[in-house]
């Protein structure tokens, strides 16, 4: 089964709105970060420096289909 680490990093914490940023990993390999953020997600592949964003909305009708 692969091992599953989730770690957590706060930059420029503002109380009104707190981005966060996830590192993703398989096997303490890293896949690439998850940002959340009030608008929405943006997942970056390693070593990228483009991300796919996506919105809260998007993100609702993916999770309810």
């Amino acid at each position: 089964m692969p091992d599953h680490d989730v770690r957590l990093s706060t930059k420029n914490f503002n109380v009104r709105g707190i981005d966060l940023e996830f590192t993703v990993k398989l096997d303490a390999a890293v896949l690439g970060t998850l940002a959340v953020s009030e608008g929405g997600l943006a997942c970056r592949p390693k070593g990228k420096q483009w991300t796919v964003p996506i919105t809260w909305f998007e993100f609702a009708e993916w999770a309810e289909s």
